[in-house]
């Protein structure tokens, strides 16, 4: 009896000390394990993120404690504000960046030189809210804990800013004969704005309606036929720009933009492939319909462009580029030369012709190219002006 209590002590203490063991071996390991998570995320306490406005040309970098933060655009008596914010517990504004023309600013009553982030020949930017050291972090007692470290943060972050497009001052005007129209425009495209790839006509409604007039009996060259024999499809050409101007800032809804690409056909005849349609502002406020279309039968890069129409003073204005030219955006020779464009020859061979139908095919704006040939055809249609000889009509 004893040797079997003697056996069954033995038994548990070894049960005892094989458990401990393992209990110490997981006990070491947490502490490994620990201590490595700990050196992978200091790292990231840290890390800054850049934040990037093409629309309002600016950048800022951010620190890691603004990850989660919100953004969103207003208009105010005709300028911009880009509001920077957390949904919790309210989202107030932490901090705004304000962009004015240089009329606006000369027009504002209650100038606060302070606030000035930057001047540019073309605009001004503000900053509001958390801006400076020294300001009150609570917003008047707003802001909770978290909201507070964050204005703390907003002076450093207003020290990055930077704005995209810093060479303006060097773009060059380009005027209509009459001067009706003048926008700016980088050198580098001179090229395009001088040659038959860009586009722009301003026509009254009264001319356009005499042009197809000619044809409401058959004969209209193209596909032109199904705006002459259609003059409730003819009309909403019209609308669908006079609209444009009593957009709130410009945007389209999706039932917009679903009735824009069955219905304007004003400048295709009707042969596109609208692969983006949206409102575009220029700075003084006019609205107009941006469209990125490929025009006609063919399956050519060539045949795809940036289009932007306006209705200004009972006039219709439409202005055209290429989206993809030769020899002005150093990413799009790239891409010709990739595909096999012989730019010495201006030849593109069979091989040539089967990429490009194959990148044809599988076009998409958001490629880092597209992106910025549109953000420079953008700027350029956000300087937009109209003279007054024509308002006054």
């Amino acid at each position: 009896m004893k040797k079997t209590i003697l056996i069954s002590v033995f038994s548990l203490m070894i049960i005892f000390l094989v458990g401990f063991i393992f209990w110490k071996i997981n006990q070491n390991q947490t502490v490994v394990l620990d201590i490595d998570n700990i050196k992978k995320e200091e790292p990231q306490l840290v890390k800054n993120f850049v934040y990037q406005n093409s629309t309002h040309d600016f950048v800022l970098t951010l620190p890691e404690s603004w990850r989660s933060f919100d953004v969103s655009e207003h208009t105010y008596d005709g300028y911009d504000d880009i509001c920077f914010s957390f949904k919790q517990p309210q989202p107030f504004c932490i901090f705004s960046i304000i962009k004015l023309n240089n009329i606006q600013w000369e027009k504002l009553e209650l100038k606060q030189e302070k606030n000035i982030i930057l001047k540019s020949n073309d605009s001004v930017y503000l900053c509001d809210g958390c801006c400076r050291q020294g300001d009150d972090t609570t917003a008047g007692g707003q802001f909770n804990d978290f909201q507070a470290k964050r204005c703390g943060e907003v002076p450093g972050i207003i020290k990055t800013f930077k704005i995209l497009n810093s060479q303006v001052s060097d773009w060059k005007i380009y005027n209509t004969p009459d001067k009706f129209i003048s926008f700016n425009y980088p050198l580098n495209l001179e090229k395009i704005v001088s040659s038959k790839q860009f586009n722009l006509s301003v026509n009254s409604i009264q001319n356009i309606t005499d042009e197809y007039a000619k044809y409401k009996d058959g004969g209209c060259p193209s596909t032109c036929g199904q705006l002459a024999a259609d003059p409730i499809l003819f009309q909403k050409q019209f609308d669908i720009l006079r609209k444009m101007n009593s957009l709130p800032n410009c945007t389209l809804t999706p039932k917009d933009k679903q009735e824009i690409n069955d219905k304007f056909i004003l400048f295709s005849g009707g042969i596109s492939s609208k692969y983006q349609i949206e409102g575009i502002k220029t700075k003084l406020g006019q609205c107009g319909l941006k469209i990125i279309q490929s025009d006609g039968f063919d399956v050519s890069l060539s045949n795809i462009h940036y289009k932007v129409s306006l209705f200004v003073d009972n006039k219709i204005i439409n202005i055209s580029f290429p989206l993809y030219p030769h020899g002005v955006f150093a990413s799009v020779d790239d891409l010709w030369k990739n595909i096999g464009f012989d730019s010495t020859t201006s030849i593109c061979g069979s091989s040539c012709l089967n990429k490009e139908l194959d990148y044809y095919n599988k076009f998409n704006i958001n490629n880092d190219t597209e992106k910025e040939v549109i953000k420079i055809y953008d700027q350029i249609v956000a300087t937009l002006k109209f003279t007054n000889q024509y308002q006054q009509n």
